[in-house]
C-alpha cells in the first residue's frame, strides 16, 4: 500500500513543483470558502430550488461525524438513500431526514462497483419525496447547487448537536467535465465551495434535478495524485490548476449505469 501511494506521489512530482508556488494561495483561498458556505446565498433564501432540494436532502450520521445523502428511491416503505462510500464503508450511521426523523439503516451499504457511491436504505411509514434526475448530463457554465450539512459553521466547529438545522446550499457553475475520469467515478468539477460533513451531497442542476453527487472539496494537495486520471495518466498543468480550484462530484448516470437503469 505504501508503494502504491509512492507512486502516485512520484508521478504527480512534475505537476506538483510546477505549481508549488501556487499552493499556498490555494489553501489561503480556502479561508475564504469557509466565509461563503456558513449563508444560504440570497439568490437561494426562499427559493423555488430550496423547496424542492431540501426535503429530499439528509444528513447520514455517526457517533462523532456526519455526512450528506440524497432520498433516491422507494418500495413500499423502504427508501433508498445515495451517498459516498467513503464515508459509511466502516460502519452503520443513521439517517436523519426532515424534522430531524431519525432512522436506522435496514442493511448493510451497498457499494456501487468501483465508485464512491453507495446506497443505503431505510424503513419509514412518513412519506419522503424523491429526488428527480436529470435526463441530460449538464454542460459547462450551467448553474449547480450542492447541498448538505457542514459540520463547521462559523464558529461552531461540530454542527451534529444541530440536526438538520445545519442544512446548507451553495450555487456555483459546471468548471470542468474532463474526458477522462479521475478514479471512483469523479468526472463532475464544479465552482461551489463546500466543507466537511457534505461528502454525500447531490449536486442539483437550475431545475433542482440531480445531476451528480458530491465528494471532493476544492485544494486538495496534488502531491498525493487524486488528480491522476483513472488511467494513470496526468493532467496538463493548467488543467490541474482548474482541477485544484474546482469541487468534485461524481455524475448520475454513474449511479444509473451501476444500478442497470
Amino acid at each position: 500500500m505504501k508503494s502504491f501511494y509512492l507512486g502516485l506521489k512520484l508521478g504527480m512530482s512534475l505537476l506538483s513543483v510546477i505549481l508549488l508556488s501556487n499552493v499556498g494561495n490555494y489553501w489561503g483561498k480556502s479561508v475564504f470558502a469557509r466565509a461563503i458556505v456558513d449563508i444560504l446565498p440570497d439568490s437561494i433564501r426562499g427559493s423555488n430550488i430550496l423547496q424542492l432540494c431540501q426535503p429530499i436532502t439528509v444528513r447520514v450520521v455517526k457517533t462523532n461525524s456526519a455526512g450528506s445523502g440524497v432520498i433516491i428511491g422507494r418500495v413500499g416503505y423502504i427508501y433508498s438513500v445515495l451517498t459516498n462510500w467513503h464515508f459509511v464503508e466502516s460502519s452503520i450511521p443513521c439517517i436523519l431526514t426532515a424534522y430531524d426523523n431519525q432512522h436506522q439503516f435496514i442493511d448493510p451499504p451497498q457499494h456501487l462497483g468501483d465508485a464512491d457511491l453507495a446506497v443505503v436504505q431505510f424503513y419509514s411509514d412518513l412519506e419522503y419525496p424523491l429526488a428527480k434526475i436529470a435526463s441530460q448530463i449538464p454542460q459547462i457554465g450551467d448553474t449547480v447547487y450542492a447541498a448538505g450539512f457542514p459540520l463547521i459553521i462559523g464558529d461552531n466547529e461540530n454542527t451534529l448537536d444541530l440536526g438538520n438545522k445545519a442544512f446548507r446550499m451553495t450555487q456555483g457553475k459546471i468548471s470542468m467535465i474532463p474526458f477522462k475520469s479521475l478514479p471512483q467515478g469523479y468526472r463532475l468539477g464544479y465552482t461551489n465551495y463546500t466543507k466537511p460533513g457534505m461528502s454525500g451531497s447531490p449536486v442539483f442542476d437550475a431545475q433542482g434535478l440531480l445531476v451528480g453527487i458530491h465528494g471532493r472539496g476544492k485544494y486538495r494537495d496534488p502531491a498525493f495524485g487524486v488528480y491522476l486520471f483513472e488511467d494513470g495518466s496526468e493532467p496538463s498543468p493548467q488543467q490541474l490548476e482548474q482541477m485544484i480550484e474546482s469541487s468534485w462530484g461524481i455524475p448520475i448516470g454513474v449511479y444509473q449505469e451501476a444500478m442497470g437503469f
